[in-house]
Order: structure tokens, then sequence, then C-alpha cells
């Protein structure tokens, strides 16, 4: 019987703005990883909580939402540019505060990497890390300044053609960034077992091939120290 190896992962933490999605997207394509972004869990059940007129404090209807069959098999296939309103990620910040959620998704978010056939998956959130994957074999956190990350956000929704002050964007993020780093349950966090990367005065490009570069050390230390070499394979 052949064993299902678990691939190589890669977990990308960081606040609002400071890249992740583009930066892990890229990476995915250089590398011929999968790519898993966590809060897309949370967005999607933010914009059913909104289609459905349900409130957060209303965890069971929450929960049945969680348990249906489309909700368990079809939201991959989910808009994604639906998702990026403001007003959905700032649901979607206060629907991660709950437990029973969260715990309900960080352990579907596992079993959905577990189940990759990839050789790596770069998985991209707040937590990943910290609480999905805490034994991730690579863990970068991305920042940037505020008033960067802002920016960049403002330019992004200013081409979509949304009507927003970079002022009140700017608001936004840093209360987003409060909720996130303050919440109880699984906070926005960094340790000693993060590769640390400001990206305020990087491009793209530079922010890509900067991570791409922690994690090809990293898999040459892996290989390394366990003597592996069918990781050289991704590497």
């Amino acid at each position: 019987m052949t064993v299902h190896k678990r691939p190589f992962v890669v977990a990308i933490d960081g606040p609002a703005g400071s890249g992740k999605g583009t930066i892990a997207t890229g990476l995915a394509q250089r590398l011929g990883f999968s790519y898993c972004e966590t809060g897309f869990f949370f967005r999607v059940l933010a914009w059913h909580l909104l289609h459905l007129k349900l409130k957060p404090e209303n965890i069971p209807s929450i929960e049945n939402v969680m348990a249906s069959a489309w909700f368990q098999k079809e939201w991959k296939a989910f808009d994604r540019s639906i998702l990026r309103e403001e007003h959905i990620g700032t649901l979607a910040s206060e629907i991660a505060k709950i437990s029973q959620v969260r715990t309900a998704f960080t352990e579907f978010q596992r079993q959905e990497v577990l189940q990759e056939i990839s050789p790596g998956v770069i998985l991209e959130g707040r937590d990943t890390g910290s609480s999905v994957f805490p034994d991730a074999e690579c863990k970068i956190f991305l920042t940037a300044a505020p008033e960067v990350r802002a920016h960049r956000r403002f330019q992004e929704l200013q081409q979509k053609g949304t009507d927003i002050s970079y002022d009140q964007v700017l608001k936004d993020l840093c209360h987003r960034d409060e909720n996130d780093t303050h919440r109880a349950l699984s906070p926005l966090k960094w340790d000693a077992t993060y590769h640390k990367l400001d990206t305020s005065s990087l491009s793209i490009e530079e922010s890509i091939q900067a991570t791409e570069h922690i994690i090809h050390q990293t898999l040459a230390e892996n290989i390394a120290s366990s003597g592996n070499a069918s990781m050289a394979a991704i590497s």
C-alpha cells in the first residue's frame, strides 16, 4: 500500500495589506505548490451570513451553514472578487473570534492540506503558522507600515471603482489590526519560529524573490538535517 506523504507546508502570516495573497500566489506558481488562503473560509461564511441576514451571535445558524453540503463541497468555486469587499472582510474578522467557528475551520483546513498531492502547499492568513500548522516546515511573517498597507489597499479599491477615501481605508485597516492582534482566540502574532520580512519598501517581485529565498534556504536546511534527498526535487 502506498503511503501518502504530507506535503511541504509553508505558512505565511501577516496583517491586512502586507502582500500575503499576491506573494503566496506567486510563490505557489513558481514552486509548483498548491495555494490555500485560510481567510477565504471566513469570507465565504461572512458572505453567507450577510446573504441570509444572520447575525454573528446566532452561532447555531452559523454551524448549520458550515455543515451544509454546499459549504463543504462547493466553497472553492466561490467568486473571490465578491469577497474582497471591505464589509465582508470586517465581518470575517468578527466571525474569526467565535471559538466554534475557528475550531471547525482549523480542522477543516488541516484536512484539506493533508489531502493535497502536490509536493508542497503555501498557506496564507493570520494564524496559519501559530494555530493551523504550528509544525509547518517553513513559517514566514510578512509585515509593512500601516500607511503603506493602507495605500496598497486604497489603490486596489480605486482600480475596482470603489468610492472610498484613503483615510477611511487606513481607519478600517487599523481597526482590523486591532481585532486581529487582540482577539482571545488565535490572535495574529509571530515568534522566533518565523522568518520575518518587512515589505514596506519592496516591490511585488522583490517580495516574492525574498520569500522564495527563505523557502529554498529552509528546504536546504531540512535536507541537510534529515538526509531526505527526495525533498531536493522541490528545491
